[in-house]
Order: structure tokens, then sequence, then C-alpha cells
């Protein structure tokens, strides 16, 4: 998301549909692990992924990101 968004509460809300999505799928037997991957300065997605159980796995992705994980 963009700057303008951070810290509204759409990301979390975004998140957890997401996560809904995928594990009430008929494919969601195949999926081992989800990953997201936040700006360095995006604190607020971070606090997201870490409450939902995400696990920082790289960081500098890509120029000042990082990846965070979930190995489900």
């Amino acid at each position: 998301m963009f700057p303008d968004f951070w810290n509204k509460g759409i990301g979390y809300k975004v998140a957890l549909e997401i996560m809904e999505y995928i594990k009430n799928t008929k494919w969601s037997i195949n999926i081992k692990q989800v990953t997201t991957v936040i700006h360095k300065d995006n604190i607020y997605a971070k606090k997201i992924f870490k409450k939902l159980n995400f696990n920082l796995k790289e960081k500098n992705v890509k120029n000042n990101f990082d990846q965070y994980v979930l190995v489900l």
C-alpha cells in the first residue's frame, strides 16, 4: 500500500480476508507457505503480519523490502 493508507486498519482487514480465502479454497491443501514483501519503513504492515504469525525470513529483498513468510 502507499504510505497515505498506512495505519488505517485497511491492511489488517485485507490480510485477514486473503488468509481466509486461502484457508477455504479447495486448492489450499497444496499451499505450503504464504509470503509477503513489505517496505522496510512500513512498520504497521510488519505488525499486521507478525500478529498473523508470519516470521521474518529475509531482509533487503529487492532494495528496502523485507520478506515475511508464514509456513502452513
